[in-house]
């Protein structure tokens, strides 16, 4: 209520959303030569606490001035936590470097496929050798698939795609030329939850050479471009109708420049009694430091350059996927049909497709239709069927995500990392 006696000083009855203050606060703090006196680091820049004693403010310098000389000079020291050479400075410097490096290098090819650059650090050349390690690796893997001839043949299988799909290319060593080179070990993953490969080939971006750097190592990172889960969830419910979709095989559809390309070498046969020989992995490989970021940017950058001629698919593209995945929506089916026909054609036209459709509207379903050349272009889904999204179980029909936990009788007891194990 409001206090009707505002213009006289009084106690205070009652503080309200005092909490917020300590939210604001960040752990970093400094204690200036005037000893009562700090720095204190909070999530809108560096503010001045403590107290002054007034014979400061009669020396040949104001509080404030001093105050501002010190913080000036603790922020050009390059050894200190705030400088130029602090972790949280280096971080932001590298992501500016990534984005502008996308910027310059990024081109697409005649079909509108993007061919993108590594992102390397100036520590590329300290590489060591890594022929050796993926050869030991390789064959820790061989013997292991001839003991399992399923898995032996979900492994050949897999790698016989990445070759036919031309996202590996076989490679013959040419003579006298030097360059850096990295050979990547590759394992299998089993993941029998998932509707399409039950087993992928998992490249070790982050395995060591002789030199103990490993690709990863000498790779920038980038920016997360994209919206966090929390918001896109949230937004996902406010919708009378939803659609949900992935890329497919999004990392895979993604070029990489041929000049980068030995630096995603791989070794491979079929058989223990052929020679082994060295391919290049052609896309953007999953592991890598910046896959991720490199992926999606694609995908702000198809939003961009759709914003003039298509503003609202643009804005679901830049703020409703999340990774590969999209959950978006509208209010009406006619809105959301269209929605779903507009972003299929921008993601198309940069040979993104997108498949698994499904929706809480089997009309909208019906809207969409189905695919002679994919099964998995539209799901059916029947009222009990559950979706996976975004990690969460949705039950389409119902609209609802659902929590489901094998809970384990044995257990001594439960923490909060085991239960969220558990719904995992």
């Amino acid at each position: 209520m409001a206090d009707p006696f505002f213009d006289r000083t009084g106690t205070v009855d009652l503080l309200v959303g005092g909490g917020i203050f300590f939210e604001l606060l960040e752990p970093s703090r400094v204690q200036l030569q005037v000893r009562t006196a700090y720095l204190q680091d909070t999530r809108f820049g560096w503010v001045v606490t403590g107290e002054v004693n007034t014979t400061y403010l009669l020396s040949m310098k104001t509080a404030g001035e001093i105050f501002d000389e010190e913080f000036r000079s603790l922020c050009s020291c390059q050894s200190t936590g705030y400088g130029l050479e602090s972790k949280a400075n280096k971080r932001t410097l590298e992501e500016n470097k990534v984005l502008q490096h996308f910027k310059e290098t990024a081109k697409r090819d005649e079909t509108g496929r993007f061919i993108l650059r590594l992102p390397f650090k100036s520590e590329v050349h300290e590489l060591g050798s890594t022929l050796e390690m993926a050869r030991t690796r390789f064959l820790s893997v061989e013997r292991r698939l001839q003991r399992d001839e399923k898995l032996k043949l979900q492994y050949v299988r897999f790698m016989k795609e990445y070759l036919d799909m031309g996202h590996m290319e076989r490679f013959r060593e040419e003579s006298n030329v030097s360059r850096d080179v990295f050979y990547l070990p590759h394992h299998p993953v089993l993941k029998l939850s998932s509707l399409t490969t039950k087993l992928r080939v998992v490249f070790d971006a982050s395995a060591k050479s002789s030199s103990s750097r490993s690709l990863n190592d000498v790779l920038m990172c980038g920016p997360s471009v994209q919206d966090d889960l929390c918001a896109i969830l949230m937004r996902f419910r406010k919708y009378q109708f939803v659609i949900t979709a992935d890329v497919e095989k999004m990392f895979r559809q993604i070029k990489i420049d041929p000049s980068d390309r030995d630096f995603q070498r791989v070794l491979w046969r079929l058989a223990p009694d052929e020679a082994l020989e060295t391919y290049r992995l052609t896309t953007v490989t999953y592991g890598t430091t910046p896959a991720s970021f490199m992926a999606t940017n694609c995908l702000v950058s198809l939003a961009e350059s759709s914003k003039h001629t298509n503003p609202e698919a643009s804005v679901i593209i830049q703020r409703d996927f999340y990774m590969d995945d999209l959950m978006s929506g509208a209010d009406t089916i006619d809105e959301c049909f269209r929605l779903q026909q507009r972003i299929s054609a921008i993601l198309a036209s940069a040979n993104l497709p997108l498949r698994k459709w499904c929706s809480n509207s089997s009309e909208l379903l019906r809207h969409i239709g189905k695919s002679s050349n994919d099964p998995l272009f539209a799901l059916q889904i029947r009222a009990e069927d559950i979706v996976k999204s975004l990690g969460l179980s949705w039950k389409p029909e119902a609209d609802e995500f659902r929590f489901f936990v094998q809970h384990d009788p044995s257990r001594a007891r439960s923490t909060k990392r085991l239960l969220l194990s558990d719904l995992n």
